[in-house]
């Protein structure tokens, strides 16, 4: 449990690296990561909702980006809800949470705001290929 709770960790830190999403509030019930977060800008969001897709990772609610607005759309800030199984998935020992922040890693690496050094401890901690 320990493991999971460090990896649940070392995600929300990453979450809270993208610009304008904070963390509320996170723990890990019956095999699942829930993290709740605000999202204060519509690219974050659309950061967050690709990542999280990459991951196959839940995100609730999910906001058709782009499309014509309704009275039911969701403006920043909003909060969200992430789900994320945690159980091994072949070689990933932590399942959808760990491949969240390998997804995390890679885009805040190449969107320059997470250093290579940091990005490469927590890849290879997590048996990622390096950006």
């Amino acid at each position: 449990m320990t493991q999971v709770l460090e990896t649940i960790s070392d995600v929300c830190g990453l979450l809270e690296k993208l610009p304008l999403v904070t963390v509320v509030e996170c723990s890990v019930l019956d095999g699942i990561a829930l993290v709740r977060v605000t999202v204060g800008s519509l690219a974050s969001r659309a950061a967050l909702q690709r990542e999280c897709q990459g991951a196959n990772v839940e995100l609730d609610p999910w906001v058709r980006l782009g499309e014509p607005t309704s009275d039911k759309e969701i403006r920043p800030p909003a909060s969200c809800m992430i789900r994320a199984r945690t159980g091994e998935i072949e070689t990933i020992q932590f399942g959808n949470l760990q491949l969240l922040g390998i997804h995390l890693a890679w885009h805040l690496r190449r969107v320059g705001i997470l250093e290579r050094s940091s990005a490469s401890v927590l890849l290879a901690r997590w048996n990622a290929p390096d950006v």
